[in-house]
């Protein structure tokens, strides 16, 4: 019973990333679409893009009052500033960069799609299986770089582009994304040992 139940699921959750890798693929040229439509209609855009920013408040200006005569001060934070005209290029640019973002998640999905249907069709430990792993786990780590690149791009532009008095932007912290990193160290581990559970397969059906 239990390996049919792992079958099932495994068929179930193969068919939920189908869904998911193809509505990517379709909706966003349609979102990209819409979002140039959008800008090249006079007046307020219906889409507008959105990045996000690391200010710098002046502690002075944005004192929190409270119980006390300053109860406390916002030193610095994450906001989110919404795009509403920009000159065509810029919007290319950053359009690309917003499409770029989600388009990245394909190789993963592509990746995870192969692995189910192989556990769907009860090939678990299998060279193939452990291949895909290890693309998998690659390919986790160089979209969160990649991520993280972008998301340090977009910020960098929005502080080199916009400013207003009692609100600095300057240059955004680097922040590496150390959960995604170490969810694709592991799935390179567990690519090892599926090779290894193949590789011990294959030893033993040569022998018998």
């Amino acid at each position: 019973m239990k390996p049919l139940r792992a079958t099932r699921t495994a068929g179930i959750l193969k068919d939920l990333l189908d869904v998911i890798f193809w509505a990517i693929v379709i909706l966003a040229p349609l979102y990209a679409a819409l979002v140039v439509v959008s800008y090249a209609r006079a007046g307020r855009p219906g889409v507008a893009l959105v990045a996000d920013v690391w200010f710098e408040p002046t502690p002075g200006d944005w004192a929190l009052d409270g119980a006390g005569t300053r109860a406390a001060e916002l030193v610095d934070g994450v906001g989110r500033i919404r795009m509403q005209r920009l000159p065509w290029p810029e919007l290319t640019l950053l359009l690309a960069a917003a499409m770029l973002r989600t388009l990245l998640w394909l190789p993963i999905l592509y990746q995870l799609r192969k692995l189910l249907g192989a556990l769907r069709a009860g090939r678990p430990f299998v060279r193939e299986n452990a291949d895909r792993l290890r693309r998998l786990g690659w390919s986790v780590i160089l979209v969160q770089l990649a991520l993280a690149a972008i998301r340090f791009g977009e910020s960098l532009y929005v502080a080199q582009r916009f400013q207003r008095p009692g609100l600095q932007l300057g240059a955004p912290p680097v922040h590496l994304p150390t959960a995604g990193l170490f969810a694709g160290a592991v799935l390179l581990v567990v690519a090892e040992a599926f090779r290894r559970g193949a590789q011990l397969e294959e030893d033993q059906a040569f022998t018998v």
